[in-house]
């Protein structure tokens, strides 16, 4: 991660369950997509530790989510 590059850490201490209920799905489609995000360095962390790395192409991935 570049030091001038702001991480953000709202997530911490979600399982992925608690996250999937929040927002109407299940774990394997939350797990699915958190891999997809940190394999395209979106978000970084492991279970139950999660951090926003790009912000940006997050709300990008979401809008477009939304939209289809």
């Amino acid at each position: 991660m570049q030091q001038d590059s702001p991480h953000y850490d709202h997530c911490n201490d979600l399982s992925q369950e608690t996250l999937a209920s929040m927002i109407g799905s299940v774990r394997v489609v939350v797990t699915r997509h958190l891999q997809k995000w940190k394999q395209k360095n979106i978000i970084f962390g492991r279970r139950g530790s999660w951090s926003v790395k790009n912000l940006k192409e997050l709300l990008e991935k979401a809008e477009d989510f939304l939209r289809n």
